[in-house]
């Protein structure tokens, strides 16, 4: 299988998985569902999805780490028979930030109470001599 061939059975897997997604939100009732949890869209399958009358949302993490989100709809689109929307946004507030020590919180809180006894302690020797 040459790369052109595994890239045409990727976008293939990814679209026949979207729309099984899409049609179990569709005989549920839904309005819209997300679909191919954790990976983008390929821009050929939102396009796929898009021709059947569907709105894709897909929103890319700004520093490639978490999940991104694939919403699909059709509350707009589906009744009129259109073409749906492709939109692409890049999620900044998903930033990944690093974790808080608890620790190092602690010995930081533990100082500062340290140093407001100690400038107390002082000021009260100021003030009696």
């Amino acid at each position: 299988m040459n790369a052109t061939e595994a890239r045409q059975r990727s976008l293939d897997n990814q679209y026949e998985n979207a729309m099984k997604e899409i049609d179990k939100a569709v005989a549920g009732g839904w309005t819209r569902c997300s679909v191919c949890f954790s990976d983008p869209l390929y821009p050929e399958v939102a396009e796929r999805i898009a021709e059947n009358g569907f709105d894709v949302k897909v929103t890319l993490r700004e520093n490639g780490m978490g999940m991104s989100s694939n919403v699909v709809s059709w509350y707009n689109t589906k009744n009129k028979g259109e073409k749906g929307k492709v939109e692409y946004i890049t999620d900044e507030s998903k930033k990944s930030k690093p974790p808080l020590n608890e620790k190092l919180l602690t010995s930081i809180s533990l100082e500062t109470k340290r140093l407001q006894r100690e400038a107390r302690r002082l000021s009260q020797e100021r003030n009696t001599k």
